[in-house]
């Protein structure tokens, strides 16, 4: 079981990281930052970077790793994309969870639509070793 936790939208632009953290952590928002907070100050609120969610992690006593090479279908972890969206690019986080790719708008995607639909690039996955 996934409990997905959701942007605030337009409330905070750069939640992406905070929502990717509290569902893989199965966290609040509010947990999450709070811990952000403490590692990145309320800078977080423009995103955050993969070293940030690492460190936010492990106050939470989990540790991830990152992996470059790793197969979509059954990876499990936080997924690193930039995509177009409004005609801007963008760095983004999603869960990549067995073949599916979660976003915070609380909408779930085979990897192969959302790229497609967001001309993504995949990078790394942070992922509980």
């Amino acid at each position: 079981m996934i409990r997905i936790v959701s942007s605030k939208g337009s409330e905070v632009l750069g939640d992406c990281g905070i929502c990717a953290l509290a569902t893989l952590l199965d966290k609040t928002f509010e947990d999450i930052a709070i811990a952000a907070d403490k590692i990145a100050g309320k800078k977080w609120k423009e995103g955050l970077y993969l070293t940030q969610i690492i460190k936010i992690a492990a106050e939470f006593g989990t540790i991830l790793k990152r992996r470059r090479k790793y197969d979509l279908e059954s990876g499990y972890g936080i997924l690193y994309v930039e995509i177009t969206q409004q005609g801007k690019r963008l760095k983004h986080v999603v869960l990549l969870y067995e073949g599916l790719i979660i976003d915070w708008d609380a909408t779930i995607w085979e990897p192969d639509e959302f790229k497609a639909t967001y001309d993504a690039k995949f990078g790394e996955l942070l992922f509980k070793p």
